[in-house]
């Protein structure tokens, strides 16, 4: 398995990846999860949304419970995270987006809560939209937003259906 990451130029990378044309391929170990435990995401404020409902958050004064993702172990996530639940009857394609940002806040598709069970994450570096396109199976995922190194921030967030592929779901980033 190998994690393709875009990333702004200057990029360092983690230890064991190389980079290759604007893109850092990572062995999948390099991606996994902490699995210690340390970084429990704190799901019992989670607020269900449904797709096509968008919504306005701020992470200010928001839980700080986790430092990193699985599919993001090298980046500094230790600000305030908000969690959405999100439930879906049957599978499809969707398009989770967030905007309307004054900093740097990231965006995390979780199959479970839990900060290891990442699926995909959106960390673009500044104020620029996130956005995770990718398929989905019918259940229940979880929707981090996180301050990148100590980042608050007000936003904007939606989940609309179309726009997914088969397969892995991406990686994007441009730090």
């Amino acid at each position: 398995l190998v994690v393709q990451v875009v990333f702004a130029p200057g990029f360092p990378g983690p230890q064991g990846c190389a980079v290759a044309t604007g893109l850092l391929l990572c062995p999948a170990v390099a991606c996994a999860g902490t699995g210690t435990g340390s970084d429990s995401l704190d799901c019992s404020q989670a607020v269900s949304i449904a797709m096509n409902q968008p919504l306005t958050g701020n992470n200010t004064g928001a839980a700080t419970n986790v430092s990193t993702y699985a599919c993001t172990p090298f980046l500094n996530e230790w600000g305030a995270e908000v969690v959405y639940r999100l439930v879906l009857p049957s599978p499809v394609s969707i398009t989770a987006t967030l905007d309307n940002l004054s900093a740097d806040l990231d965006l995390f598709l979780l199959s479970a809560c839990d900060a290891d069970s990442c699926l995909a994450a959106a960390v673009l570096g500044g104020t620029n939209p996130a956005v995770i396109t990718t398929s989905l199976g019918a259940g229940a995922y979880y929707r981090g937003v996180d301050g990148y190194r100590g980042a608050t921030s007000a936003y904007r967030s939606e989940v609309v259906p179309g726009g997914g592929a088969a397969g892995p779901p991406p990686f994007e980033s441009r730090r």
